[in-house]
């Protein structure tokens, strides 16, 4: 059972499902439909795992070959790439059902669209080209619209906002995994921003992206009231821009991508955070 759980992802579908609920919450209005909250988290998060299952599949020859990776359940056989594809359609079956029954439509068609475009586009595309990375950026961008969507099911400025903010967070995110994962990306002949446009090039596109994102955040601020802890998020976005800054000039570029990648997972916290007490 272990195995089948971490061929889930669970780190993946835990972060996406943590900004599905804040939406959810940023949508609703007192007092709270916390069953259809449950719901939506429960569909959310198996659709993701789904996708997650079905990338393991088709990654199993690019695990095989880095370190980190060659301990997966379907490079070692501990589980048949058949009964792992079953798992993942009952997983999508099931939290497309759930979806489908306890929220709306857009919420159910925004994860199906996460889901096909996960499976279907970034992973297939991985291999042969960095620009995955920004297309792999959609289906991460959409859990929080199935949450939003579940409260509010239309498509206004503000879905459009979170949607925006989760594109340009992931960037910078997938930048500094791919500075100091380089050598395991090489290894398995994985193209990335940082292979194929260098260092440099890389770094300043994460700096980039990075005040897209503080941009997004701030004016998503001024439309709609927000807890003093959303501006706690902003802060944090701020120390996140310096360590951008540093990044540019730092002798161990490894060593501040660390730090970028960690800061980058307390930004998204404390941002789901936000949304949601607001």
């Amino acid at each position: 059972m272990s195995d089948y759980f971490t061929l889930t992802k669970p780190g993946i579908v835990r972060g996406n499902t943590i900004t599905a609920i804040a939406a959810f919450l940023f949508a609703s209005v007192s007092p709270i439909a916390w069953a259809p909250c449950f719901a939506m988290a429960i569909g959310t998060a198996a659709v993701i795992a789904s996708a997650c299952v079905f990338n393991n599949y088709f990654d199993r020859h690019l695990d095989a070959k880095m370190a980190r990776t060659q301990k997966r359940a379907l490079v070692t056989g501990t589980i048949s790439t058949q009964h792992a594809l079953v798992f993942g359609v009952l997983l999508l079956i099931c939290g497309v059902l759930v979806l489908f029954f306890h929220t709306t439509t857009y919420a159910t068609a925004a994860a199906v669209l996460a889901w096909a475009s996960y499976v279907f586009v970034y992973t297939p595309l991985k291999p042969y080209t960095h620009h995955a990375t920004i297309i792999g950026t959609i289906p991460g961008a959409l859990p929080p619209l199935v949450g939003y969507f579940s409260v509010t099911p239309q498509i206004d400025a503000l879905s459009l906002l979170l949607f925006l903010a989760l594109i340009t967070w992931q960037m910078p995110h997938f930048i500094a995994i791919a500075l100091f994962r380089n050598q395991e990306y090489e290894a398995a002949g994985i193209p990335t921003l940082v292979h194929e446009l260098g260092v440099p090039t890389s770094l300043f596109l994460s700096l980039l992206y990075q005040t897209l994102f503080g941009a997004t955040v701030f004016v998503l601020g001024l439309i709609s009231p927000m807890h003093w802890f959303y501006y706690g998020a902003i802060a944090l976005t701020c120390v996140w821009w310096g360590i951008g800054i540093y990044a540019l000039r730092a002798p161990n570029k490894d060593v501040v991508a660390v730090q970028s990648f960690r800061v980058s997972l307390l930004v998204l916290l404390a941002f789901s955070i936000g949304i949601a007490l607001s």
